[in-house]
């Protein structure tokens, strides 16, 4: 019997894949969590990091907020 060992990913690949995910098209923060397999309170502080390391930019449209790659 094979057993899978669950890795945990670093930061780093947890930013890549938030970046890959916008990259992608996927600018709403929920469906980003989704994609990415973050809870809500990680994903909320990844999006501070990366905004603030200038990685992206969020809008606010009406009633939700969407996250764009910076260019």
């Amino acid at each position: 019997m094979w057993m899978l060992k669950m890795v945990r990913r670093s930061r780093l690949e947890i930013y890549f894949d938030v970046l890959k995910a916008i990259d992608n098209g996927t600018d709403k923060p929920t469906r980003i969590m989704y994609e990415t397999n973050l809870s809500w309170t990680s994903v909320c502080s990844v999006f501070d990091t990366l905004i603030h390391s200038d990685f992206i930019r969020s809008e606010k449209k009406k009633t939700a907020t969407r996250y764009y790659i910076t260019a």
